[in-house]
């Protein structure tokens, strides 16, 4: 019966078939180490083995875990990798009890970060969080984040803090189409972007709304929440070929009628200051907004009372003074119509006296 060919030290030489137990349980010594060669577990040392596969290989604690160190060996300890039975990888760490149909590859400890391609197709990198098969999860105690690109589109997600192990919560804060649609702070589609400033109610800024009316701003208040395509558009940023408007909403179906105005105390009673900024010492003029409020509220936007170092408002008070205009126009009204009045008292006086 022909041999098997085998090698110690430089010699190179074969043992028959016939001397070998069946099962390869005969006890044998390659270098320095006694080998079983069978059903038990070997033990090698200072081996170069080439084209080999190995099945089984265990290395890793009772919970199917191999680990291998900085020294390329399998050992208990994660302190380099560590792969699980279900294809999670981590590095530095154990894989999280991750969910059925996502593979992960998890990195660091503490503030652990993911890749994960889940049945969907989907690519997902997180921090602080990871699914194990019904929610999303915290590593760790604290806030955390995801970013998940899939079909073609992208999407940012925000996670409130939380204990470790608690169940998290998912916020969109951000979604990039495979259209070219940026939302921030919104869901629905429709505009090239659309920004979302409230959880509840609020304003949304609408760009690229409408381009084949010339109205690539439109802004919308949403009653009803979320940044939907539904509310109340309240103004645009209008262009033609030759200029820009900026419109707020004027429509009279919006509208309660109330009367003429023919009031000037607005204009009467407001104080316009010569003044200088405090940040530049530059010279200005205009109204201060804690002294206008009490004359024409609907121009005010009250600001906040915190102060910066340099003791500055950060959220100052603002005035706009597009809302003085409809007051401005009463005023010249009726200044035109005193003039033409006194005017015609004039004329009828010079005509007594032959003037």
């Amino acid at each position: 019966m022909s041999g098997v060919p085998y090698t110690f030290g430089n010699a190179t030489t074969s043992i028959p078939l016939s001397q070998l137990d069946v099962n390869f349980a005969t006890n044998a010594t390659l270098g320095n180490a006694s080998v079983s060669l069978g059903n038990t577990t070997t033990t090698v040392g200072n081996l170069t083995v080439s084209n080999v596969t190995i099945n089984g290989l265990s290395g890793g604690g009772a919970n199917g875990v191999i680990y291998i160190n900085s020294s390329n060996v399998a050992t208990a300890n994660a302190s380099v990798l560590a792969l699980d039975g279900n294809g999670n990888l981590g590095l530095g760490t154990t894989p999280s009890s991750w969910g059925s149909g996502r593979l992960a590859i998890e990195m660091n400890s503490s503030i652990a970060a993911y890749l994960v391609n889940n049945n969907t197709g989907s690519l997902q990198l997180q921090n602080n969080s990871y699914y194990n098969g019904s929610v999303s999860v915290a590593k760790v105690t604290g806030a955390g984040s995801s970013y998940i690109q899939s079909q073609g589109s992208h999407y940012w997600y925000t996670i409130a803090s939380v204990s470790a192990g608690a169940t998290q919560t998912y916020t969109q804060a951000m979604t990039l189409d495979n259209s070219g649609n940026l939302l921030v702070g919104a869901t629905a589609t429709g505009t090239t972007l659309r920004v979302y400033g409230g959880t509840t109610t609020g304003a949304i800024c609408r760009v690229g709304a409408n381009a084949s009316t010339f109205n690539p701003f439109q802004f919308v208040y949403d009653s009803s929440g979320g940044g939907s395509t539904s509310g109340t558009q309240v103004g645009t940023i209008s262009c033609t070929t030759s200029s820009t408007a900026y419109n707020t909403s004027s429509d009279a179906r919006l509208k309660n009628l109330i009367g003429v105005a023919t009031d000037t105390s607005v204009i009467d009673n407001i104080v316009v200051n010569d003044f200088t900024w405090k940040v530049d010492g530059s010279t200005d003029r205009g109204v201060f907004a804690q002294d206008a409020i009490h004359i024409k509220p609907s121009a005010i936007h009250q600001g906040k009372d915190d102060l910066d170092e340099h003791g500055l408002p950060t959220t100052p008070w603002g005035v706009d003074y597009s809302k003085f205009v409809p007051d401005l126009i009463v005023y010249c009204q009726q200044l035109k119509k005193q003039v033409t009045e006194l005017s015609a008292k004039v004329t009828a006086l010079e005509a007594k006296v032959g003037v």
